[in-house]
């Protein structure tokens, strides 16, 4: 009986020491981990309550050794003591555990709430921005269309223009031609007037030089004309006097 008594009080001891290890870890841990640890919490008060079973039937079976009974007795009260504290401080972090998870659960439906406002704004935002893109496009169209007729007009215009031109074009090179033709007769008409210049002024040496010619020719029978109309007023005389 001693011997059994000393088994079950050592693994309950090792239990309880293992079990205090793991409230702390309960004390301390987060809420994802908490029901991985209280899993083997509870493992471990299944293990000391069957143990406490086998002390207690262990020392009703061997009532008769009053000597050791008292001792074992007092054990088993303590360890029952203990339990009971064990059972109150996991159902306390139980309590506390479930307080949490609500908290974390109303925290998450207040952020998936703002997410939803944030979303919502966001939405609100872009589809005021889809609205004044959709107005800016059908601003831009308006434009667009209001651009194409001017340059439609400009187009006329510029056809216009270029038909002008092209008739200007037409004009310009008449007039070229006009404007060549009287060059190239201006031209001539200065030839002309340049050859009938060199004419008159051969014309003009050759009187010079004729009207010389024929002064010297006069100047030298002028004085043979004085001797003979001398030689005839002296022979005329004679002839008078005789």
């Amino acid at each position: 009986m001693n011997e059994l008594a000393e088994i079950y009080i050592s693994n309950i001891q090792n239990y309880s020491y293992n079990l205090e290890n793991k409230i702390t870890q309960l004390e301390i841990c987060s809420i994802s981990q908490f029901n991985s640890i209280m899993t083997e919490v509870q493992k471990l008060l299944k293990d000391i309550e069957s143990n406490l079973k086998n002390l207690q039937i262990e020392i009703t079976v061997n009532s008769n050794d009053f000597n050791n009974n008292s001792k074992y007795n007092t054990n088993l009260k303590e360890f029952n003591l203990k339990l009971i504290k064990y059972k109150a401080k996991i159902n306390k972090l139980k309590d506390k555990n479930k307080k949490n998870l609500e908290l974390e659960v109303n925290l998450s439906k207040i952020n998936s709430d703002y997410t939803k406002i944030n979303n919502e704004e966001i939405a609100y935002n872009s589809f005021n921005k889809l609205q004044k893109a959709t107005r800016t496009s059908l601003e831009m169209e308006n434009m667009t269309g209001n651009i194409l007729g001017d340059l439609n007009i400009q187009s006329d215009k510029m056809k216009n223009v270029t038909v002008k031109l092209g008739d200007m074009n037409e004009d310009l090179n008449k007039s070229s031609s006009l404007l060549n033709g009287m060059l190239k007769r201006t031209k001539k008409n200065k030839m002309k007037i340049l050859f009938f210049a060199i004419f008159l002024f051969i014309l003009f040496l050759l009187i010079l030089t004729w009207k010389l010619f024929i002064k010297g020719n006069f100047n030298n029978k002028t004085p043979n004309n004085n001797n003979n109309n001398n030689i005839n007023t002296t022979s005329i005389n004679e002839t008078i006097k005789i």
